[in-house]
């Protein structure tokens, strides 16, 4: 039963509820009006399936990222690389410290602003946007905040620049500065191949009588090894 009662102690009064795991929990107010108006709104969210731990707020960032990293068993090794090198980079450093229930929009609008003032790229920005707000989802998911404060966020516009193609000429010349690397550079070149799929191609994948490459596999490269 859901219950508020003043604390003889210090004259406080104590909104007391049971959670949906049947614990008893508390929070204290300073007025009576206070206390009951919050525990009808915590009620009203218990019996829509709404209810938020009132202490679920109080997780670090820094640590819920971590938990976040962790539950990535589905992706490919070079997408949890460049994941991690982004919570390492720009939101740990920027976040350590903060709970989860205290950031804001205003706080991420702001945090979005030093990042362009850092010289980050609009496309880089916005990605390192998207993996601060999967970890929020993550938070929301788990019924730890009631909404995600970096939803709905103004992010730089992606200007999008003219694609530069070198001429065969230009090729040929590149080619042979390269040394030992012209037959990578001129294969890249004139045939479209992508290099995980150059890099992994294997003699018997290439017929000379048809002059033909047969691109069957790729591989990826995942910190300084091709996987």
């Amino acid at each position: 039963m859901a219950s508020v009662s003043r604390d003889t102690r210090n004259g406080h009064w104590i909104a007391r509820w049971r959670d949906p795991s049947g614990t008893q929990r508390k929070k204290s107010f300073a007025r009576k009006v206070e206390a009951q108006r919050w525990l009808d709104q915590l009620q009203a969210e218990l019996h829509q399936g709404r209810y938020i731990d009132p202490s679920g707020g109080k997780a670090l960032l820094s640590t819920y990222a971590q938990r976040w990293l962790g539950s990535l068993t589905h992706l490919k090794p070079s997408t949890l690389k460049r994941y991690r090198g982004i919570v390492q980079t720009h939101i740990v450093p920027a976040w350590s410290g903060r709970q989860i229930g205290k950031i804001t929009p205003g706080d991420v609008s702001a945090w979005i602003a030093a990042l362009v003032a850092d010289g980050l790229r609009p496309g880089s920005v916005r990605q390192t946007h998207r993996v601060l707000s999967l970890i929020l989802d993550m938070a929301v998911s788990d019924g730890r905040i009631g909404g995600n404060p970096a939803h709905g966020v103004r992010l730089p516009r992606q200007v999008r620049t003219e694609p530069m193609y070198l001429s065969a000429e230009q090729v040929s010349a590149l080619a042979q500065a390269a040394g030992p690397h012209e037959l990578t550079i001129l294969s890249l070149a004139f045939t479209g191949l992508r290099f995980g799929e150059l890099a992994a191609l294997k003699v018997r994948r290439f017929d000379p009588e048809r002059r033909r490459l047969n691109v069957v596999e790729s591989v990826t490269e995942v910190g300084s090894e091709l996987a």
